[in-house]
């Protein structure tokens, strides 16, 4: 398990069992703002190393706790951000300015597929299933089903 929400760009590991927390470990200069588990590692999202304009993605690994290859800046700022891993890609759901975007990431390339998607309204979530990626807009009450497809 991991948590996040803490404004030192640290994430912490906590023992399912016992509930304690490791000591923190610091994955970027700025806060970070989401993470989520799957495609090969644990994947953080937060604010830039030293640059608060900018959202960076980075993986861990989630054995030894470090930060794997390089990197993933995004185009835009943004906020909320939503991530979730699965169907081969990480997904990066971006508010903050209407439209949303969605953002799908290699995780073996570390690099961004293809444009981001505009979204109807700011994404509150966003998940995979079913053989598609899912995002919610709480403003609009929506729920977008996207394909798999490569």
């Amino acid at each position: 398990m991991a948590n996040s929400g803490q404004r030192n760009g640290s994430v912490s590991r906590i023992d399912p069992e016992t509930l304690k927390a490791d000591k923190p470990i610091e994955v970027v200069g700025g806060q970070v703002l989401a993470l989520t588990d799957g495609e090969g590692g644990v994947w953080v999202a937060g604010t830039g190393l030293g640059r608060g304009d900018r959202i960076e993605v980075l993986q861990l690994d989630p054995s030894s706790s470090a930060v794997e290859g390089a990197l993933v800046r995004l185009d835009r700022s943004g906020l909320p951000v939503r991530l979730a891993a699965g169907g081969g890609s990480v997904w990066v759901a971006q508010g903050g300015m209407e439209p949303g975007t969605l953002v799908r990431l290699d995780p073996k390339e570390r690099r961004r597929l293809g444009a981001p998607a505009r979204l109807a309204g700011a994404p509150t979530g966003v998940a995979v299933g079913e053989g598609a990626v899912w995002v919610s807009s709480g403003g609009r009450g929506s729920l977008v089903r996207a394909e798999l497809s490569r």
